[in-house]
């Protein structure tokens, strides 16, 4: 007699490695179960017992083999996403870096620019300060010229006065004494 039923992929595969290692057929493998199910012996129910044991045992190292790989997932996931943030955030940096760079560029054109027109603005000081000093000290010959003109003049006008004539007599009677100093 035949019997049919349907299994999964995973079933056949464990059929398969139990029957390997039984060293049994797998058709042999499924009349024993059938018949330990209908005809539980004590020896066949420690076997199952076992089987039982080892299959839960390995059902709970898969569940915890795949936890672990969904931990690592979720770690790979989450180490990605701080890579592309850093990433981004190193981009951005490289971006404020240049920004920065060529905004210190400029201000080091802008300083060179201001020394240069204050060593220009020094230099004009600096000849205007030379000009200042020849103008005060022409200003100066001037003013000791003057006065050494107004003393020789004062000198002179005394020394004239000193000197003068009395007007001649055809003058005075031309005049009149008393008008000929006015």
């Amino acid at each position: 007699m035949r019997i049919y039923g349907e299994a999964d992929d995973r079933i056949i595969s464990e059929m398969t490695k139990a029957a390997k290692k039984m060293r049994i057929s797998r058709n042999e493998l499924i009349l024993r179960s059938i018949d330990q199910f209908l005809h539980p012996s004590a020896q066949d129910s420690k076997e199952l017992d076992q089987l039982r044991t080892d299959y839960d045992q390995a059902r709970t190292e898969l569940v915890q083999a795949r936890s672990e790989r969904d931990q690592f997932r979720t770690d790979q996931d989450n180490r990605w996403k701080e890579l592309n943030a850093q990433k981004s955030e190193i981009a951005q940096l490289k971006r404020d870096l240049e920004a920065t760079k060529l905004k210190a560029d400029q201000l080091l054109i802008e300083r060179d620019k201001a020394k240069s027109e204050a060593a220009q603005f020094r230099d004009d000081v600096l000849t205007a300060k030379k000009d200042s000093e020849k103008f005060q000290e022409a200003l100066k010959i001037r003013e000791d010229d003057i006065a050494y003109f107004k003393s020789h003049i004062s000198q002179l006008t005394q020394s004239i006065s000193q000197l003068s004539l009395k007007p001649g007599e055809e003058e005075i009677k031309k005049k009149g004494w008393w008008r000929f100093w006015r």
